[in-house]
């Protein structure tokens, strides 16, 4: 409660627990009416406003808080609030003299942001949709209202407005409430443009296509400023009001459209209209009539015509001499020469709406009709002397003759026979020649004909032949022959006074003067025929063939029998049947004698028969003794054996053989070998036989030349060696001396000497000198590296035996980083566990020797890594 107050505080003693005078000590109080700081917490940019809760008369008050705030008021207020007011502001209330302070935290709440748009600028009609657009910084819990123009209104962030007109252009504002409650508003100008009206649209449909046709559109709008724009079949397009499309073609039919336009800044408003109905109609115009006729004609023949165009089409034709026809193929029967001149043809399609109809270009055709000649007269001179008809080989002679002048003759007949002479002769005619035969007369490009038949007896047809080639003498017989048709006589001629009236002919025995050339005629119905002649040839009988007695031995390969001659046949007894031309080949498997037979032919005269023997004398047969295997430098012998005493013998190749020609030889080969022997018999017959020596792998031995040992060592005595057993001397000092490898340990200088043999038997041998010292050798190596490896310790090399008194080793600076009586240790470049620097260390060494020699020696070593 507001007012002044005194308190009186005494105290107790906590132990005794009794009230202890305290001198009475007295505060005072004063109690003033309590204050509350506050603010309103505004949104940013607005007005942030203080107030004090809880006046008391007389107070002053003082507000600071942040960006140096600092106000005497009441309530003060910050316009507009920021971003820097936020923060804790304090109020001082002072009261006769006292003070007592308060604070509110300001927080000043974010306005949202937002971005209007739309699809502006839009043009008017039912087609289009005004789209607005509303993008806030953040889509949480925010909330929106539009308005417009035209009494438009929406809750929607991206509201649409459709059937857009003219008013509904304008300013568009978007208010957006935050869940915070701070709002913010933003504006956007939506542009209407006018759309133009419908057009009116027409044609001159139905037109005839192409090559007259022209195709007409019309289009026409209420709206001031429009353009045109038509599309159409076939990718028709223009851009005028009233386009035409001159020489229109059937593709052409369709629907067309016509767009007006009016361009705005930034769009084109546009309307449409189609032709009515099923669109613009172009009927089909003929095709040019293609003209063909069969001129150029002649008179007194018939003209005809044709065309051709489209399908279903009607024709109208008009010619010289007055010609007219509707027919689509007329014809002029006689044709007369006043007809020559050009014809022309349309053609024509009817349709609805083209009452005329579609008529083609008019096509032409010349055409020329020319005059005919009269009937020739034509005649020959068959039949003639001396039979009903002209013989062949004679001359038939053709006449001819007309009564129009500049005319020109063409004589067509048997046997190809053609010939443009007015009186013409086949000179030597043939029967062939028998038939019709044409004259016609030809004037220009017209003819007239005749024809007349014309007979040629053919002489008798004669074929002879004979058996020549003959050989002479009484085993052959000269034949010719003569054929012709039934009813012919004939007559032969020929060498040594021949004359006959004979059809067939024989001579024998034949001799040479029978050669030479025979001739033979026919005759029948008073014609005679060619001669015909045969050339006969006399040969000479040949001689018999030569053939050698020939001598094989048994088992030989003969090759096929030759003889001496020509066609040389061969038969298997003396008798010429059952011949061959492939010559024998004579078995030679067993000795014994054959005789073959053979002819020989010259020019297709065969000799007599003659004879050839054929002797196959026995071959030997020989054996040799079975393959050897020898060390190298060592010898074998090698047999030959045959049946035959008196057989000999023959050696090859004569390298590392004793003799060529024993039935015995020896061979010392240094490396493998084939031998062959070759037998030979009385008969001069051969045998052969083969043999291989082979050469074993020499034996090698090598131990090394000498090798010395300090007190207490050893050495193994391992050789390099194919060998497979060992004898070893002297045995003295030696673990076992019939190995390979055994261990050596002499009292003295020894020279071991070691015998070795191979598993086939091949020997060698080889010797060692193992000297023995009686001092033992210390050595030290100049440096080391510690790690792994072959000198990764630094220790005494000692050949022999001895015992160490010390080994130590001291860095540059004297210290002893080492030392050991183990004369077997050494060191690993670390003291104390600790790896030593690189560098060069010092040795002392004090041993003895097994010889009792003190041994003393100190030096330099490098420890690398």
């Amino acid at each position: 409660v507001p007012g002044d107050i005194t308190y009186t505080v005494t105290g107790t003693d906590s132990i005794a627990g009794t009230m202890l005078d305290c001198n009475n000590k007295v505060f005072y109080f004063t109690v003033h009416s309590c204050h509350d700081a506050w603010n309103n917490g505004p949104c940013f940019a607005d007005t942030l406003q203080f107030r004090m809760k809880g006046d008391s008369i007389g107070a002053t008050y003082f507000w600071y808080g942040p960006g140096g705030f600092a106000s005497p008021l009441h309530d003060p207020y910050i316009f507009p609030a920021t971003w820097a007011d936020t923060g804790v502001f304090r109020v001082v209330r002072t009261i006769g003299g006292v003070h007592d302070t308060d604070s509110t935290h300001v927080y000043i709440r974010p306005i949202p942001i937002v971005l209007p748009g739309s699809n502006s600028p839009l043009c008017s009609g039912v087609g289009y949709l005004l789209a607005l657009t509303a993008t806030p910084d953040t889509a949480i819990g925010e909330t929106f209202t539009w308005s417009g123009p035209n009494g438009f209104t929406s809750t929607l962030q991206n509201p649409t407005r459709p059937s857009l007109t003219l008013p509904d252009g304008g300013t568009y504002k978007i208010v957006t409430t935050e869940s915070n409650g701070c709002m913010d508003s933003a504006y956007t100008t939506v542009v209407i443009d006018s759309t133009p009206e419908i057009p009116t649209i027409s044609s001159n449909t139905p037109v005839c296509s192409a090559p007259r046709g022209t195709l007409m559109l019309y289009s026409g709008d209420a709206t001031a400023g429009v353009a045109y724009n038509w599309t159409g079949p076939n990718g028709f397009t223009s851009g005028l009001q009233n386009p035409m499309i001159p020489f229109v073609h059937v593709p052409a039919t369709g629907v067309y459209t016509v767009t007006a336009s009016i361009p705005y800044a930034g769009i084109t408003c546009h309307s449409q209209n189609t032709t009515p109905g099923f669109g613009v109609v172009i009927d089909s115009t003929p095709f040019l009539p293609v003209m063909t006729s069969n001129g150029p004609i002649c008179s007194n023949f018939t003209l005809n015509l044709t065309a051709n165009s489209t399908l279903l089409s009607t024709y109208s034709w008009n010619g010289p001499n007055s010609f007219t026809s509707g027919m689509q193929n007329p014809s002029i029967s006689p044709v007369t020469t006043p007809a020559t001149g050009v014809y022309s043809v349309t053609a024509t399609l009817f349709y609805v709406g083209v009452p005329l109809g579609c008529i083609s270009d008019t096509a032409t055709l010349p055409v020329v009709v020319d005059s005919t000649p009269s009937i020739p007269v034509a005649s020959d001179n068959s039949p003639g002397p001396p039979g009903v008809s002209i013989c062949q080989g004679d001359t038939l002679k053709l006449t001819s003759g007309d009564i129009t002048d500049s005319v020109k003759y063409s004589w067509v007949g048997a046997d190809g026979f053609t010939s443009t002479e007015e009186n013409p002769m086949i000179i030597h005619v043939l029967p062939a020649a028998t038939g019709t035969y044409t004259l016609t007369a030809i004037l220009g490009m017209c003819s007239s004909q005749t024809s007349i038949t014309v007979s040629v007896t053919p002489t008798p047809m004669i074929i002879g032949t004979s058996n020549s080639p003959v050989c002479t003498g009484v085993t052959d017989t000269l034949f010719l022959q003569a054929t012709s048709d039934p009813g012919a006589t004939f007559v032969w001629s020929g060498p040594y006074v021949l004359s006959s009236t004979s059809q067939n002919l024989y001579r024998a025995p034949v001799i040479h003067e029978y050669s030479g050339v025979y001739q033979v005629t026919a005759y029948l119905n008073g014609c005679a025929s060619l001669p015909y002649n045969d050339t006969v040839l006399v040969r000479n009988t040949p001689s018999t063939a030569v053939a050698p007695w020939l001598t094989y031995c048994q088992n030989f390969t003969a090759p096929p029998l030759q003889a001496m001659g020509d066609s040389i046949m061969w038969y298997p007894t003396n008798v010429v049947t059952g011949g061959t031309l492939v010559p024998p080949v004579p078995p030679t498997d067993r000795d014994t004698v054959m005789w073959f037979y053979m002819t020989q032919t010259l020019q297709s005269c065969t000799s007599a028969i003659d004879s050839m023997k054929i002797t196959v004398n026995p071959s030997p047969t020989v054996t040799v003794s079975s393959d050897a295997f020898v060390c190298p430098h060592d010898t074998t012998t090698l047999t030959a054996v045959d049946a035959d005493v008196v057989a000999y013998y023959h050696w090859f190749p004569a390298l590392y053989l004793s003799d060529t020609v024993g039935a015995s030889v020896v061979s010392r080969p240094e490396n493998d070998m084939h031998y062959t022997v070759v037998a030979t018999n009385s008969y001069g017959c051969t045998d052969t036989a083969k043999v291989s020596v082979r050469v074993y792998a020499s034996a090698t031995l090598y131990v090394g030349d000498s090798v010395t040992l300090y007190p207490g060592q050893t050495y193994q005595l391992s050789p390099q060696t194919n060998c497979t057993s060992f004898t070893w001397f002297p045995p003295s000092g030696l673990s076992n001396a019939h190995i390979s490898n055994p261990v050596a340990s002499p009292e003295q200088s020894t020279k071991y000497v070691v015998y070795g043999e191979t598993s086939w038997g091949c020997k060698a041998e080889d010797s060692i000198n193992i000297y023995i010292s009686n001092a033992s050798l210390l050595a030290m190596p100049n440096a080391f590296s510690p790690g792994s490896g072959p000198n990764a310790e630094f220790k005494i090399i000692k050949l022999g035996i001895a015992s160490l008194n010390y080994f130590r080793i001291f860095d540059r600076w004297g210290v002893k980083v080492f030392e050991t009586t183990d004369i077997d240790a050494g060191w690993d470049g670390s003291y104390n566990g600790t790896p030593q620097p690189m560098g060069v260390y010092v040795y002392e060494i004090d041993a003895t020797t097994s010889a009792g020699a003190e041994f003393l020696k100190h030096g330099n070593v490098t420890l690398v890594k």
